[in-house]
C-alpha cells in the first residue's frame, strides 16, 4: 500500500489499468485500423476491447520477440499498434526488436508496460522494474511516459497516440486518488505541486505520492519545497524543469528504480549549471533485491517512503 497524505486518504481510489484501458478503448473505438497484441497476459480492459473489437485484439503467446516484430510489421501497414505485458518481460526479452524493428524505423508503436519498480516486487527480479528506463532511455527516437495517476495514465495514452512514433508508457497496479483532472494543463510533461521557495523533491509515477506525502510532513517543521513530477522521461523538458527549480535551495530526487535504471542523470544533466545546498538522490542502488520484495516493505528499507524522505530533508537542511 502507498501511504498517502492525509489530503488524500479519503478519496476515491481508481485503478491505473482501468484509466489506461480506457482510453485505449477510446482510441481503437475511434481507429478502426488500430490493433493491440498482447502475450499472453490477460486483463479486464483487455477483455472490455475484445468485446467490439475481437479481431484487433491479438494474443500471440509467451513469444515477446516475435510480438515486437509483429507490431512493427503491422505498423508498416499504417495500423498504431498496442503492445501490452509485464514490464520485465516485454522490455527486456525483446529489446533488440524494439530497438531495430521499432525505434530505427520509427513506427507507431506503443508500449504499455504493466509492473512498474516494485509493482510485482513479492515475486522476485523475474518480475521487477528497476532497470527498464535506463534500458529503453538510451534508444533514439522512443518516448518514455510514466503517469502517477489515473488521469496522467489517459493523458499518457492520447499522447503517445498522437505521436505515431514509438512510445513506451509504464503501467502501474496501485489503486490511488486522483492527482490531476480537466483543471491541470499536462500538455508540458512536467507538473509542479506547492511552492517554489525553499527545495525541491524530483520525481516521477506512484513515488510522486511518496513526495506528497514527504512535503506535508516537513511543511509542520517549518521547510517548504514543492513537488515536480515528471511525467514524460524522455525526452524530458528540460527548460521547463529548470525553470521550476530556479529558485530551489536544495534538490532531492526519489526514484523506484537500481541506480543507473532510472532517471536521476538525466535530472542531474538538465541542472549541472545551477548550485544547491545539497543535491540528494534515492533509489536501490547498484543491486538486485533478491527474494520477494514487497513495495511497502522496501521503499522503508531503502528510505524511499514518505515519512523516510521527509527524515532525510530535514537532518540535510540541519547539516
Amino acid at each position: 500500500m502507498i501511504e498517502l497524505p492525509d489530503y488524500y486518504k479519503n478519496k476515491d481510489k481508481i485503478d491505473f489499468r482501468d484509466a489506461t484501458f480506457g482510453a485505449v478503448a477510446e482510441v481503437m473505438k475511434n481507429d478502426t485500423e488500430s490493433v493491440l497484441l498482447t502475450n499472453d497476459m490477460g486483463a479486464l480492459g483487455i477483455d472490455k476491447i475484445a468485446e467490439f473489437a475481437p479481431e484487433r485484439v491479438i494474443n500471440v503467446g509467451i513469444t515477446e520477440q516475435n510480438m515486437m516484430s509483429t507490431a512493427a510489421g503491422l505498423a508498416m501497414t499504417g495500423r498504431t499498434v498496442f503492445v501490452h505485458g509485464i514490464i520485465s518481460h516485454i522490455i527486456f526479452r525483446s529489446l533488440e526488436q524494439i530497438k531495430l524493428d521499432l525505434c530505427v524505423q520509427r513506427l507507431p508503436v506503443i508500449i504499455i508496460g504493466v509492473g512498474t519498480g516494485l509493482t510485482y516486487g513479492q515475486d522476485g527480479p523475474t518480475h521487477h522494474g528497476l532497470e527498464d528506463i535506463g534500458a529503453i532511455k538510451c534508444l533514439p527516437n522512443m518516448t518514455i511516459l510514466n503517469p502517477s495517476d489515473a488521469y496522467s495514465a489517459d493523458h499518457a495514452v492520447k499522447q503517445a497516440y498522437k505521436s505515431q512514433s514509438p512510445c513506451y508508457i509504464r503501467m502501474d497496479k496501485a489503486l490511488l486518488p486522483h492527482l490531476y483532472d480537466s483543471n491541470n494543463n499536462l500538455s508540458q510533461n512536467i507538473f509542479s505541486h506547492g511552492e517554489t521557495k525553499g527545495g525541491s523533491i524530483i520525481t516521477s509515477g506512484v513515488t510522486v505520492w511518496s513526495a506528497l506525502l514527504a512535503q506535508s510532513l516537513l511543511f509542520k517543521k517549518n521547510i517548504h519545497c514543492n513537488v515536480i513530477d515528471i511525467l514524460q522521461i524522455k525526452p524530458l523538458n528540460s527548460s521547463k524543469l529548470y525553470s521550476l527549480v530556479e529558485h530551489s535551495e536544495w534538490i532531492y530526487i526519489i526514484e523506484e528504480s537500481a541506480h543507473n535504471g532510472g532517471f536521476s542523470s538525466d535530472i542531474c544533466y538538465s541542472l549541472k549549471n545551477k548550485s544547491f545546498k545539497f543535491f540528494e538522490i534515492i533509489n536501490f542502488k547498484d543491486q538486485y533485491l533478491l527474494g520477494s520484495a514487497q513495495r511497502e516493505w522496501a521503499w522503508k528499507k531503502y528510505k524511499i517512503d514518505g515519512e523516510s524522505v521527509a527524515d532525510d530533508i530535514f537532518l540535510l537542511n540541519r547539516g
